[in-house]
């Protein structure tokens, strides 16, 4: 057990004959092995415990004492530095296990060990894309991926393989992902190895989110949760849970979300994994925010961004800041929002993260239009747009032209704003997205107001309407109830429109929204108003 843990390989595998093992085994030299020759102290209790004669065996008692040198004296092998580094990782020391498997890397090419040094390096890139170093990782990676396949070694090929999917797919380089992730399921389904097919299957599904492609997201989170399952890997099971999680808050199922999201935590805060618990956080704040709870969202976002400074992770950081922006932005802090979405966005583009750039930019555009900036705002979800069309991101494509559409609007180009909403709507639906398609009806019912086509506006407010109650999104329902009443004040259907009104001001009460309250008592007075004067009329008529 020694032997293997300390070199990572069977005892003797390199020796063909019974009679070589009877003879290494009856003298073994530690100068015949590179990872364990820089350690003799260690290498005389290996063979104190391998001695042939069972009555010189040291008793088990004696097995406490440590076979280390305690003054740094002799250097530990290569292997044992790195499974300290992988150690370290695992408990998000980043920084104390890059540099152990640093110095496990320097002595495996000094001693010319090909096997170690291809391990190592899967642990170098595992290490570096935690510290969302993606160029220097990649190089790990694809230095480990030539080894492993010179060496006939087809699952460390296949980790390599997910690493660089795992890259490719933050780069927004999707085709590259795809076809790393699907061959290294292929390998590892190939071998037998559950965990690696696992783990490609999460790195699709992955991928598939970030494309916007939430249903087949979704079927290769079930697939690898299913693995994981049987396998009995809790990690890996809050990992595709959190996944599913993102699925169904992206898809407003905000009450199936929120205890997934709570479950994975749970198990995340259970195994100490920092990063997990920053990720779970972040996305129960997006869905607090899109409650109204913007309060409980900052807090979120907050605790979030503290852990992923406390572990030096770039992309955590990034992705907390968009997340406090937003929050910022719904309480009108503008100032605060513009900032944290501006550091969002560079701290996405010193690690390469398109879509996290498109995303803080987008917030940027959400932050200027409340702001009735429309050149700043045009000119952000243009750019936005720009990088979601270069990565393939299809839903980030249709936000940014609804968005667009909803600045022509403003500025009282209604063509361009109809075509724009019909555009977005179109994407939606080709992506099953019912909120992004109510978003753009929203849109489109606004175009027919100002119009004057009363009855289309009305059934396309309706729709949103379903939509927003289905999802129970109380500031998009408010806003759809309050131009519904618009709508029926125009037609002359009061009695249905006061009931709208009321309904909207008790949402915009409950959320703290004190604008869209005064502009629906506003409409209120309106209407009540005429219905005060057509009932005069009516006495007078009797008169």
């Amino acid at each position: 057990m020694l032997w293997k843990i300390m070199t990572g390989r069977l005892p003797f595998e390199d020796l063909a004959e019974t009679a070589e093992v009877l003879k290494a085994i009856s003298s073994p030299s530690a100068s015949k092995y590179a990872s364990l020759s820089t350690i003799l102290s260690l290498w005389n209790a290996v063979e104190e415990y391998w001695n042939v004669y069972s009555e010189e065996r040291p008793f088990a008692a004696e097995s406490r004492r440590t076979p280390f040198p305690t003054d740094g004296s002799q250097l530990r092998s290569a292997h044992h530095l790195r499974v300290i580094g992988d150690m370290h990782l695992r408990e998000f020391r980043i920084s104390e296990g890059l540099q152990n498997i640093k110095a496990s890397l320097k002595i495996s090419r000094e001693n010319q060990d090909s096997i170690e040094i291809a391990s190592t390096l899967l642990s170098l890139g595992r290490a570096l894309c935690l510290q969302c170093d993606y160029q220097k990782a990649e190089e790990a990676y694809t230095e480990a991926q030539e080894l492993h396949t010179r060496l006939r070694w087809r699952q460390g090929l296949a980790q390599a393989l997910c690493g660089l999917g795992h890259i490719y797919s933050i780069q927004g380089d999707f085709n590259r992902a795809q076809s790393c992730l699907v061959e290294a399921h292929e390998i590892n389904a190939g071998i037998g190895r559950n965990s690696g097919a696992a783990e490609a299957l999460y790195g699709l599904a992955e991928l598939y989110r970030k494309r916007g492609y939430l249903s087949k997201a979704k079927a290769f989170y079930i697939r690898a949760q299913k693995i994981y399952v049987r396998l009995d890997n809790t990690l890996g099971v809050a990992e595709t849970g959190r996944g599913l999680a993102d699925i169904q808050r992206m898809q407003c199922l905000f009450d199936v979300a929120e205890p997934a999201y709570l479950r994975a935590l749970a198990h995340y805060e259970r195994f100490g994994n920092s990063l997990g618990i920053s990720k779970a956080k972040c996305g129960l704040g997006a869905i607090y925010l899109r409650r109204s709870m913007h309060a409980k969202a900052g807090e979120l976002y907050h605790e979030a961004h503290h852990i992923a400074e406390q572990i030096g992770h770039p992309t955590g950081l990034a992705n907390a800041l968009c997340g406090l922006g937003h929050a910022h932005r719904l309480e009108n802090r503008y100032a605060e929002a513009t900032s944290c979405f501006r550091s969002s966005s560079d701290k996405h583009a010193l690690i390469g993260n398109r879509i996290g750039v498109a995303e803080a930019i987008c917030g940027l555009g959400d932050t200027y239009r409340m702001q009735a900036k429309y050149s700043e705002t045009e000119e952000a979800y243009s750019k936005a747009r720009d990088i979601y069309n270069q990565v393939g991101h299809h839903l980030g494509v249709a936000d940014t032209v609804c968005g667009l559409g909803h600045v022509h609007l403003a500025q009282g180009t209604d063509s361009e704003a109809e075509s724009l909403f019909n555009e977005a709507e179109s994407l939606y639906k080709a992506e099953e997205h019912d909120i992004g398609a109510a978003n753009a009806a929203f849109g489109l019912a606004a175009v027919h107001l100002i119009r004057s086509e009363h009855s289309s506006a009305s059934s396309r407010l309706r729709s949103a309407l379903d939509s927003y109650t289905k999802a129970a999104i109380p500031s998009l329902r408010a806003s759809a109830l309050f131009m519904l009443a618009l709508t029926l004040e125009i037609k002359q259907k009061n009695e249905e429109a006061m009931h709208s009104i009321e309904e909207a001001i008790a949402i915009y009460a409950k959320i703290g929204d004190g604008r869209g309250v005064s502009a629906c008592r506003k409409l209120r007075r309106r209407v009540r108003d005429v219905v005060v004067m057509d009932a005069l009329g009516e006495i007078v008529t009797l008169d």
